[in-house]
């Protein structure tokens, strides 16, 4: 079957039928109407078992009544399943939505065409600002006043909303919710987090994180590793300990994890990988997914670990209960691949030990196999990037000196103010992770055990570990990011040199 993706192709929707009558179930969710953008071919995917189906024969009287001789491709549940994820659904609308409500579901639609991460709505006290955050950068899409402010984020809270931590938005304490599935799902989402919190005298600070659902595998290398970084990242998921994956909020775990847990899947079809998730975020590809529900998720490990598991992917490490689910099922012979919010891979072992992780087991090379850090770069614009030199005097002294210590001046070049039209006025394109995979073994865990985490972690770097740090640099020197943008967000540029000032002492 050809590949399919919402950039070649567009999903039509079927054509109303003969005497107002609806679809069957059998016909909505097993047949899908797809254009080839480029050639126009319009193709039915349709489940192998309505070949027979009178209704289908229908809907092809009738589309070739309209002039559409369709082609036919016959697909299994998988397949159709699969080329379903690559679309937003069509014709999904909410019903009795309030003004209010349909200006909300506008604006998801906008930041998800502007490829945002999130929304921040900020009632202030004499306007509404809205903000989207594209490329790890925020823009500012609107000005509004504060009544219109209040009656969109009292919609979405109160009737968009379920999960409340509170029942009613309150302008005095913070509050966090969950958009419901049925308002974001149109937009390829699967789920949106609401967070509030007040700042006196009627302000209000929300933030809205968009989950997209990944709609296509992605390749090591498309997401940043360097060819070694691959080859050891391989060589850890095939081990038989953990991989943990580290780094700040929206910055790529996630899909990182999920793209590792479809590259153990496509490896051995006939391992049984389950997995855990709050919530599920995207279809991982021969992975058996599950919600965490109301259970912890360390009564959710225990419940999995009944399922005769080959392989478990946990959503995430977040407390003491999940650690301790984890590194056990690692302890019963079951491979664990998950996320856990740290600065740097190097404070994983940190953390777990904080959550009270047995250290026999947290320092075994052969339970804990692999610690991955990363973080997303915003790429520079090709069309017009400013070279280092041409934009340098409007750069602090104190910056100026920092680039020019760490970093090759020749190479590097800097985000245009403004953009262009090409980057929609942003000076960025697109976003690409920086790593930092450490293999862990015996010598590495004994030093963390004995001398700490520095010692480790040193020596590693010592012995030819490559940082995040180093990473970043690279893109920098390669006139791929902004020095001074990756300096302030993501990485100090002298980070290595003053982790390594006095270690030799």
């Amino acid at each position: 079957m050809m590949t399919i993706s919402d950039q070649t192709h567009s999903l039509l929707p079927l054509p109303p039928p003969a005497g107002g009558r609806g679809y069957s179930a059998a016909i909505r969710d097993n047949v899908r109407l797809i254009r080839d953008n480029q050639t126009q071919f319009v193709c039915l995917y349709v489940l192998s078992e309505l070949d027979q189906n009178t209704e289908f024969f229908e809907l092809r009287q009738q589309l070739r009544g309209q002039g559409l001789d369709t082609g036919v491709t016959w697909c299994d549940r998988q397949q159709l399943e699969k080329i379903s994820h690559q679309f937003s659904a069509v014709g999904d609308t909410v019903a009795s939505t309030s003004d209010f409500q349909t200006l909300m579901l506008s604006l998801f639609s906008e930041a998800v065409s502007l490829r945002a991460s999130d929304i921040h709505i900020r009632i202030k006290t004499n306007f509404t600002r809205v903000y989207y955050r594209v490329d790890g950068n925020l823009r500012r899409v609107r000005t509004e006043s504060v009544k219109w402010g209040t009656r969109l984020v009292n919609a979405l809270y109160n009737s968009m909303c379920d999960e409340h931590s509170i029942p009613v938005l309150s302008y005095t304490e913070p509050a966090d919710a969950r958009v419901r599935e049925e308002f974001v799902n149109g937009f390829g989402l699967s789920t949106c987090r609401f967070a509030s919190r007040p700042g006196g005298q009627g302000r209000l600070a929300v933030a809205l994180r968009l989950v997209s659902r990944r709609k296509q595998s992605l390749r090591f290398d498309q997401l940043g590793l360097t060819p070694e970084e691959e080859i050891t990242l391989r060589r850890l998921l095939n081990s038989s300990g953990g991989t943990l994956y580290s780094g700040p909020t929206g910055h790529g775990k996630s899909t990182v994890c999920q793209c590792s847990a479809e590259f153990l899947a496509a490896e051995d079809e006939g391992e049984n990988i389950l997995s855990v998730e709050d919530p599920i975020e995207s279809p991982i590809e021969g992975i058996f997914q599950t919600p965490l529900g109301s259970q912890t998720f360390a009564e959710a490990i225990t419940n999995l670990l009944r399922m005769d598991p080959d392989r478990l992917y946990i959503g995430e490490i977040r407390d003491a209960g999940s650690a301790h689910g984890c590194v056990e099922a690692i302890h019963t012979g079951i491979p664990v691949l998950t996320t856990i919010h740290t600065h740097s891979p190097a404070d994983i072992l940190q953390r777990l030990r904080r959550f009270g992780v047995d250290e026999d087991l947290l320092f075994d090379p052969t339970i804990i196999s692999g610690l991955v850090g990363l973080r997303l770069v915003p790429l520079l614009c090709e069309a017009c990037k400013v070279p280092w030199q041409r934009g340098r005097e409007k750069i602090s002294p104190v910056m100026q000196d920092l680039v020019e210590t760490y970093a090759d001046p020749a190479h590097v070049y800097l985000r245009k103010t403004g953009g262009c039209s090409g980057c929609g006025d942003t000076g960025i394109s697109g976003r690409i992770g920086v790593f930092e995979v450490i293999e862990t073994n015996n010598a590495f865990m004994r030093l963390y055990a004995e001398k700490g985490k520095m010692a480790a972690y040193l020596d590693w770097i010592a012995k030819g570990g490559v940082t995040l740090c180093q990473n970043l640099t690279r893109l920098i020197n390669e006139g791929r990011a902004d020095p001074v943008w990756a300096h302030r967000r993501l990485c100090n540029l002298d980070r290595d040199a003053r982790l390594k000032a006095g270690s030799e002492r």
